[in-house]
């Protein structure tokens, strides 16, 4: 990256680059070389393009200039950038600005973004270079202001520009956890759950939920058993007669939240429990009706259907169904 030097003082004019020779004096002077040799056909305006004195050093006049026996053109140097703008997207900001040319029309080939989280002290390293008028800061810490200003050059013998004005964002944040997740067992085998979404999204919309299961409280496994994008999840897999323990984070472009508070749900049994036979009803000489209390439990798994069997010898009944229902 780019290091800017300052002349001595407030920040006046940048010096950053091109050690030319002694300025030999005058309003509108001629460079000499450290040898004593005139360079002709370069005269140097007493004012910069900004209408500022321009800073030359004879060597010795360091209460008025600066004392380094260098000199940069500032007439060939570009204007400061304008409107400088800085938005949060997620951990990073954005920045864009305008462009501004020097005295003779020529446009900037380039810029150096300086960056602070004070707007008073920028520092001298540029945290991104450009070569269009927009650049996108990453690396921040979340919920932090930062400050922003921009330079721009045309090439090395022109040197800086004066500082944009600053800009100023504050970066983005975590979402807070999600929240009342609640679980609810389908089946022997699986388990939804469900919660509503964070709070705060920290100022980046949440992208994905992640849900982590465990069978022991407190113990979730560290892989996500489901990612979604909705504020529900079916877990399957799952073994019967088991009690499981869900947490949910949600996700930005930040990073994740901290976890929800935990659900737990315990999934049924692998297969109901018998029903009892209430009362048997012959109806014809042919046929007859059977009545039976269906299964109380497990009741987060109740019985979907019902398989009669029928035998002419006690517990010798056929072993295909000769009714199946619903009902009971």
């Amino acid at each position: 990256m780019v290091q800017r030097y300052w002349c001595c003082g407030p920040k006046i004019l940048p010096i950053v680059v091109q050690r030319i020779g002694i300025v030999t004096g005058g309003t509108n002077v001629s460079l000499g070389s450290s040898s004593g040799s005139q360079i002709t056909g370069l005269n140097i305006p007493s004012t910069d393009q900004l209408g500022n004195n321009r800073i030359v050093t004879d060597g010795t006049h360091s209460a008025r200039y600066c004392s380094i026996g260098s000199y940069q053109d500032q007439t060939l140097a570009p204007l400061p950038p304008t409107n400088l703008t800085a938005n949060a997207n997620g951990a990073a900001i954005d920045l864009t600005w305008s462009p501004a040319d020097n005295v003779l029309g020529t446009q900037p080939t380039s810029y150096e973004v300086f960056s602070s989280t004070t707007p008073n002290n920028l520092p001298t390293t540029s945290v991104c270079s450009s070569t269009t008028t927009s650049c996108t800061v990453t690396g921040l810490q979340p919920a932090t202001t930062y400050y922003f200003e921009v330079e721009a050059t045309i090439n090395s013998a022109t040197g800086y520009s004066l500082p944009s004005n600053i800009a100023s964002a504050t970066s983005n944040s975590y979402p807070t956890a999600p929240q009342n997740p609640q679980a609810k067992t389908l089946s022997s085998s699986s388990i939804t759950v469900i919660w509503s979404a964070p709070q705060s999204d920290g100022g980046s919309p949440v992208t994905s939920y992640l849900v982590y299961v465990g069978t022991t409280t407190g113990k979730e496994s560290t892989t996500a058993a489901c990612t979604t994008a909705t504020t529900s999840c079916t877990i399957t897999g799952l073994n019967p007669s088991t009690t499981y323990y869900f947490y949910v984070v949600a996700s930005n472009k930040v990073g994740t939240s901290a976890n929800s508070n935990e659900a737990s749900a315990t999934t049924g049994t692998s297969s109901p429990l018998a029903p009892t036979i209430s009362t048997t009803t012959s109806i014809t000489t042919n046929s007859f009706t059977i009545n039976w209390t269906p299964s109380t439990a497990p009741t987060n798994s109740p019985a979907t259907s019902y398989l009669v069997y029928v035998g002419t010898t006690t517990g010798k009944e056929s072993t295909t169904a000769a009714c199946t229902t619903a009902t009971t």
